[in-house]
């Protein structure tokens, strides 16, 4: 049953109903692979792409037969409800943010450190913490750091949070698999922005559409990711051959020098203005190494899948066998 009043009915409202440009707009999601920041600051071309990505996960309860948390999207956060195309919404959502200056903000109340059952949900008090540090201001002194892959702005500090709640890849035990994972949902990303791509340009035009996409994952960031993911995980099987001939020889095999460096997919720091230095971290190929990238943002994002195909025949036609889970949504 619903019902409404006339909102003169409530003794404390505030008449006209009308208030000023907000100073921040806060994006929440529900991650339930692990992998994103409790908090992170957004450009407006990611405030764009997020929002009409809108990622956030299935719970039980909210779906008949959904029994565990799944991922899902659902464009503007309101997927049933919204009348016009998603991308029209993007727009005008950037186009209020400049005019207003009004900061964007990602917020995620989903895991940490792996998937339910593995990971631990972020607690609700440090939700509300985080955001009333956006709305005091708290973390706008904050120093930032950019996430491999995503490039999200994390913040260093919060005011009453851990710093360990801020930083995800320091709740996985494995390093390895907060990287697969991590590619994983980026590739998640990139696979449904494709269903807005075929008529974005004629919503909102090809520049829109060219600033909306670059708030998201880009192919060759894509394909550095699923690169490290085969070389440490070559790197390791090589390492295990090594440790059983030297078991059956009765001598101790060391390490070789690719085994020696840990794949930690450590964020690299930002400076004050919010931009970021260039590499994912220490491991990363260079540009020399990855196919060509496409200046045409829209041609990055169509040509994903054939990115993660190259890979893979590359991983199967190494002298190492390694099994590479290919990331859900994947192309076949």
């Amino acid at each position: 049953m619903r019902a409404c009043f006339p909102i003169t009915h409530l003794p404390n409202a505030h008449i006209p109903c009308v208030g000023g440009h907000p100073h921040n707009v806060i994006l929440l999601s529900c991650d339930a692979l692990g992998v994103l920041p409790a908090v992170s600051r957004l450009t407006v071309e990611q405030a764009m792409y997020h929002f009409v990505s809108g990622y956030t996960a299935k719970v039980a309860g909210t779906e008949v037969g959904v029994c565990h948390p799944e991922p899902t999207f659902s464009a503007c956060y309101a997927g049933a409800f919204i009348m016009w195309r998603p991308m029209k919404y993007a727009a005008l959502l950037g186009n209020k943010l400049r005019r207003a200056g009004t900061r964007a903000w990602l917020v995620n109340t989903g895991w940490l450190g792996g998937k339910p059952g593995v990971g631990q949900r972020i607690s609700l008090q440090h939700t509300r913490t985080i955001i009333d540090a956006i709305h005091s201001g708290g973390l706008e002194s904050a120093q930032y750091q950019q996430m491999p892959v995503l490039d999200l702005q994390v913040p260093s500090s919060c005011p009453g949070v851990p710093d360990s709640i801020l930083q995800p890849q320091a709740h996985w035990t494995n390093h390895q698999d907060y990287n697969a994972t991590l590619a994983q949902l980026a590739g998640m990303f990139v696979d449904n922005m494709q269903v807005f791509l075929q008529d974005g340009v004629q919503i909102v035009g090809k520049d829109i559409m060219q600033q909306i996409l670059a708030g998201g994952p880009q192919q060759q960031k894509i394909s550095q990711q699923q690169q490290l993911q085969m070389q440490s995980a070559a790197a390791d099987s090589s390492y295990t051959v090594n440790d059983q001939e030297a078991a059956m020889q009765g001598r101790v095999a060391q390490p070789g020098p690719q085994h020696s460096k840990q794949l930690s997919g450590h964020m690299q720091p930002s400076t004050a203005d919010g931009s970021h230095q260039t590499g994912l971290h220490d491991l990363a190929p260079s540009s020399s190494s990855l196919p060509d990238s496409s200046d045409d943002d829209l041609h990055v994002h169509s040509t994903v899948g054939g990115v993660r195909a190259a890979a893979k025949r590359r991983s199967e036609s190494s002298a190492v066998a390694v099994a590479v889970a290919a990331p859900a949504g994947a192309a076949k």
